[in-house]
């Protein structure tokens, strides 16, 4: 979010900044539009990363290989498209790379959501005591809450997010 206000906001003297002055004002024009098509689709990247991470952490190569070659061939006609066929120049590649993104995302978040929804019901199984049927209200009710505990999203408390701050922000920051 940061990163693309900065780049909606300061891109051009920014890039103009980063080259040393010494680029032509087209260049910084072409090379500002591209950033900025790109940061538009900057959170479903960050989206992207986490979801195939969750997949790797599961023992799930396949999805992300699915989705890195799903994201190539669609950069890949994009660019033949926007950029060959309809001459969109660097405006053309920028989108072609951020159509990328977005399907790359998409595959992924479906993969982890039906990962999530087999985790639940494995939990509900779970909660049965081993197969048991559980006949009292008052282990019903805690079956209910057990159940409705299992977030779909949660965000840290403050305590674990200065973990998470400590341990990815250096990895984070290397990466923009």
């Amino acid at each position: 979010g940061m990163v693309t206000a900065v780049v909606f906001g300061l891109g051009r003297p920014l890039t103009r900044w980063l080259t040393g002055g010494a680029t032509s004002t087209e260049l910084v024009g072409l090379a500002t539009q591209y950033c900025q098509i790109r940061c538009a689709v900057a959170p479903l990247a960050v989206m992207g990363m986490v979801a195939q991470a969750i997949c790797l952490a599961s023992l799930d190569t396949k999805t992300p290989s699915v989705a890195v070659a799903a994201a190539s061939i669609l950069n890949i006609v994009g660019d033949l498209y926007l950029v060959g066929h309809c001459k969109m120049g660097i405006q053309g590649a920028a989108i072609a790379t951020a159509a990328a993104t977005v399907a790359s995302t998409l595959i992924l978040l479906r993969q982890v959501f039906s990962k999530m929804k087999g985790w639940r019901e494995q939990e509900q199984q779970n909660l049965t005591t081993n197969g048991a049927s559980i006949s009292s209200s008052k282990d019903k009710d805690k079956k209910e809450e057990a159940m409705t505990s299992v977030p779909k999203l949660s965000l840290p408390n403050r305590t674990e997010l200065i973990q998470l701050v400590k341990l990815a922000g250096p990895i984070f920051f290397f990466l923009i």
